[in-house]
């Protein structure tokens, strides 16, 4: 802490002379991002993970400069935003998590006008599959085991929606997918690897997920309650698909109109369904049927 205070008043943030440096202009829709970082492990994630997203800077438009640098003197990663310190660590594992939930937040924060939804994605046949719902009902969990089973791993926390050049409603996932790629493919958010009363704890650190990082359109939207006893599959109408995006909404004081013609075109175009799960391998085997439906 001593040491974040000092960085505070520091007015030169320079790379190390020595140091190889990689610049990336990374843009979706209202956010641009000007990524430098001396890390090649950075980089070539950085690479892939936002490969779509990576463009040739116009040097008319405001990037704003986001750094990651470690300082092998000190032994700090040290990481500022605008040219003002943000934060340092001694611990490589931790520095990556908050590079990764910094670029996630500018994303969100600069893109309020699109509808972010708290939601976890796969996909299949190039098209993405949204899994909406409260803490707690199997976003992630649902994500991750599917992962394993081949199905391509998008994120498992927001999910922005947002409408194509060609009026396809497309989403776009955020999440630890940064530093899942970097991190022995996963963040170990999710501890020990036992099987629980009625879903499986998972040791992130031990799978090998394939991450996909793109901006796919959306075929099937589910929303995932907890049950008791039983697993029921239900499909919605659009108008209750709708319904139940707008309850899943990080934010709905802010742009409400412009979000909410995003999300009516998203419910015409692609099936919706609640699933209220007891057991989590059947509940998966439940969402492939209705996915292979239709």
């Amino acid at each position: 802490m001593y040491f974040d205070e000092l960085l505070k008043d520091k007015k030169d943030f320079s790379f190390p002379p020595s140091a190889k440096t990689y610049l990336f202009s990374v843009q979706f829709k209202n956010c641009l991002l000007e990524i430098k970082t001396n890390s090649a492990l950075i980089a070539n994630s950085i690479r892939y993970i936002y490969r779509e997203l990576i463009v040739n800077k116009d040097n008319k438009a405001d990037f704003l400069p986001i750094t990651y640098c470690y300082f092998k003197d000190s032994g700090q990663y040290i990481i500022t935003r605008n040219g003002k310190f943000a934060y340092s660590y001694k611990n490589f594992p931790e520095s990556v998590t908050r590079f990764d939930w910094m670029l996630m937040s500018e994303i969100v924060d600069n893109n309020r006008h699109l509808p972010i939804i708290h939601a976890s994605s796969v996909v299949k046949n190039g098209k993405a599959v949204i899994f909406a719902g409260k803490s707690g009902t199997g976003k992630s969990s649902l994500a991750l085991i599917m992962g394993l089973e081949g199905w391509g791993f998008i994120g498992d926390d927001i999910v922005l929606v947002d409408k194509g050049v060609n009026g396809a409603t497309r989403a776009f996932c955020l999440g630890d997918n940064l530093a899942r790629d970097i991190i022995g493919k996963e963040v170990p958010h999710i501890k020990g690897t036992k099987r629980g009363k009625n879903y499986l704890y998972i040791d992130p650190c031990q799978i090998n997920i394939q991450i996909i990082s793109s901006v796919l359109p959306v075929s099937h939207i589910i929303f995932l309650e907890k049950g008791l006893k039983e697993n029921k599959l239900k499909q919605l109408t659009p108008a209750m698909t709708l319904q139940r995006l707008i309850e899943n909404l990080f934010d709905t004081s802010n742009y409400f109109k412009e979000k909410l013609d995003i999300l009516i075109d998203a419910t015409e175009k692609a099936s919706g369904a609640e699933l209220i799960w007891y057991d989590i391998f059947l509940a998966i085997k439940e969402v492939k049927e209705f996915i292979s439906s239709g």
